[in-house]
């Protein structure tokens, strides 16, 4: 299997707002990819060929910022705006800043900084992260989205993907999500101190 580190940072890249390096991303991205997987995404690689950057833009926005049963941000798919989201947004920023990794104008919940820390796990803190929030995250996310829509299909490439790594999603997504435990993962996600997890919740309301 490719490496996980390559993939995860070019996926990370990918389902961010599209940029005009977008096309060599993609291309770079399915090159890595295993055989049954590069041929899965290949939907997208020719709508990104041929669609202009404008038009890749505006659409990327339909689908994932103006519709919030689509949108990217994991913490919101498992707690919506309960108060456990505001705490996975303070560990995740807290947990970026150690790893330092550059954080964008998104969200710190948003899928590609998820991707982008995932490889820099130890291997159970790993396989806790992508089980415990990502794969119910894009579970939930698959399910709204259109299958028809190009980024269907490197959304269920990355669940497979994660899935072939580090086993099925653990959170049952048939309950409401305000009343799942957070996970919390002591290696991973780390507490702030309570000013800190006022102001983070704030900015995601």
């Amino acid at each position: 299997m490719p490496d996980i580190k390559e993939i995860c940072e070019d996926l990370a890249f990918v389902l961010s707002y599209p940029e005009a390096s977008i096309e060599e991303s993609v291309v770079r991205l399915q090159q890595n990819l295993g055989p049954e997987d590069a041929k899965s995404i290949q939907p997208f690689v020719d709508y990104i060929k041929s669609t202009r950057l404008m038009h890749v833009e505006e659409f990327f926005t339909q689908t994932f910022d103006l519709n919030s049963s689509c949108c990217l941000e994991v913490g919101w798919h498992l707690y919506g705006e309960d108060y456990k989201r505001g705490e996975l947004l303070v560990n995740m920023r807290q947990t970026l800043a150690e790893e330092h990794l550059p954080e964008s104008t998104e969200l710190p919940d948003h899928l590609s900084h998820c991707l982008c820390l995932l490889p820099r796990l130890e291997d159970e803190d790993a396989e806790a992260f992508a089980r415990r929030y990502l794969l119910p995250a894009i579970a939930k996310i698959l399910k709204a989205l259109e299958a028809e829509n190009p980024y269907t299909c490197v959304i269920e490439m990355l669940q497979h993907l994660l899935e072939y790594h580090y086993g099925p999603g653990e959170l049952d997504l048939g309950s409401d999500a305000k009343h799942m435990e957070l996970p919390l993962l002591n290696n991973v996600l780390h507490y702030n101190n309570t000013e800190d997890l006022v102001k983070e919740k704030r900015r995601a309301t």
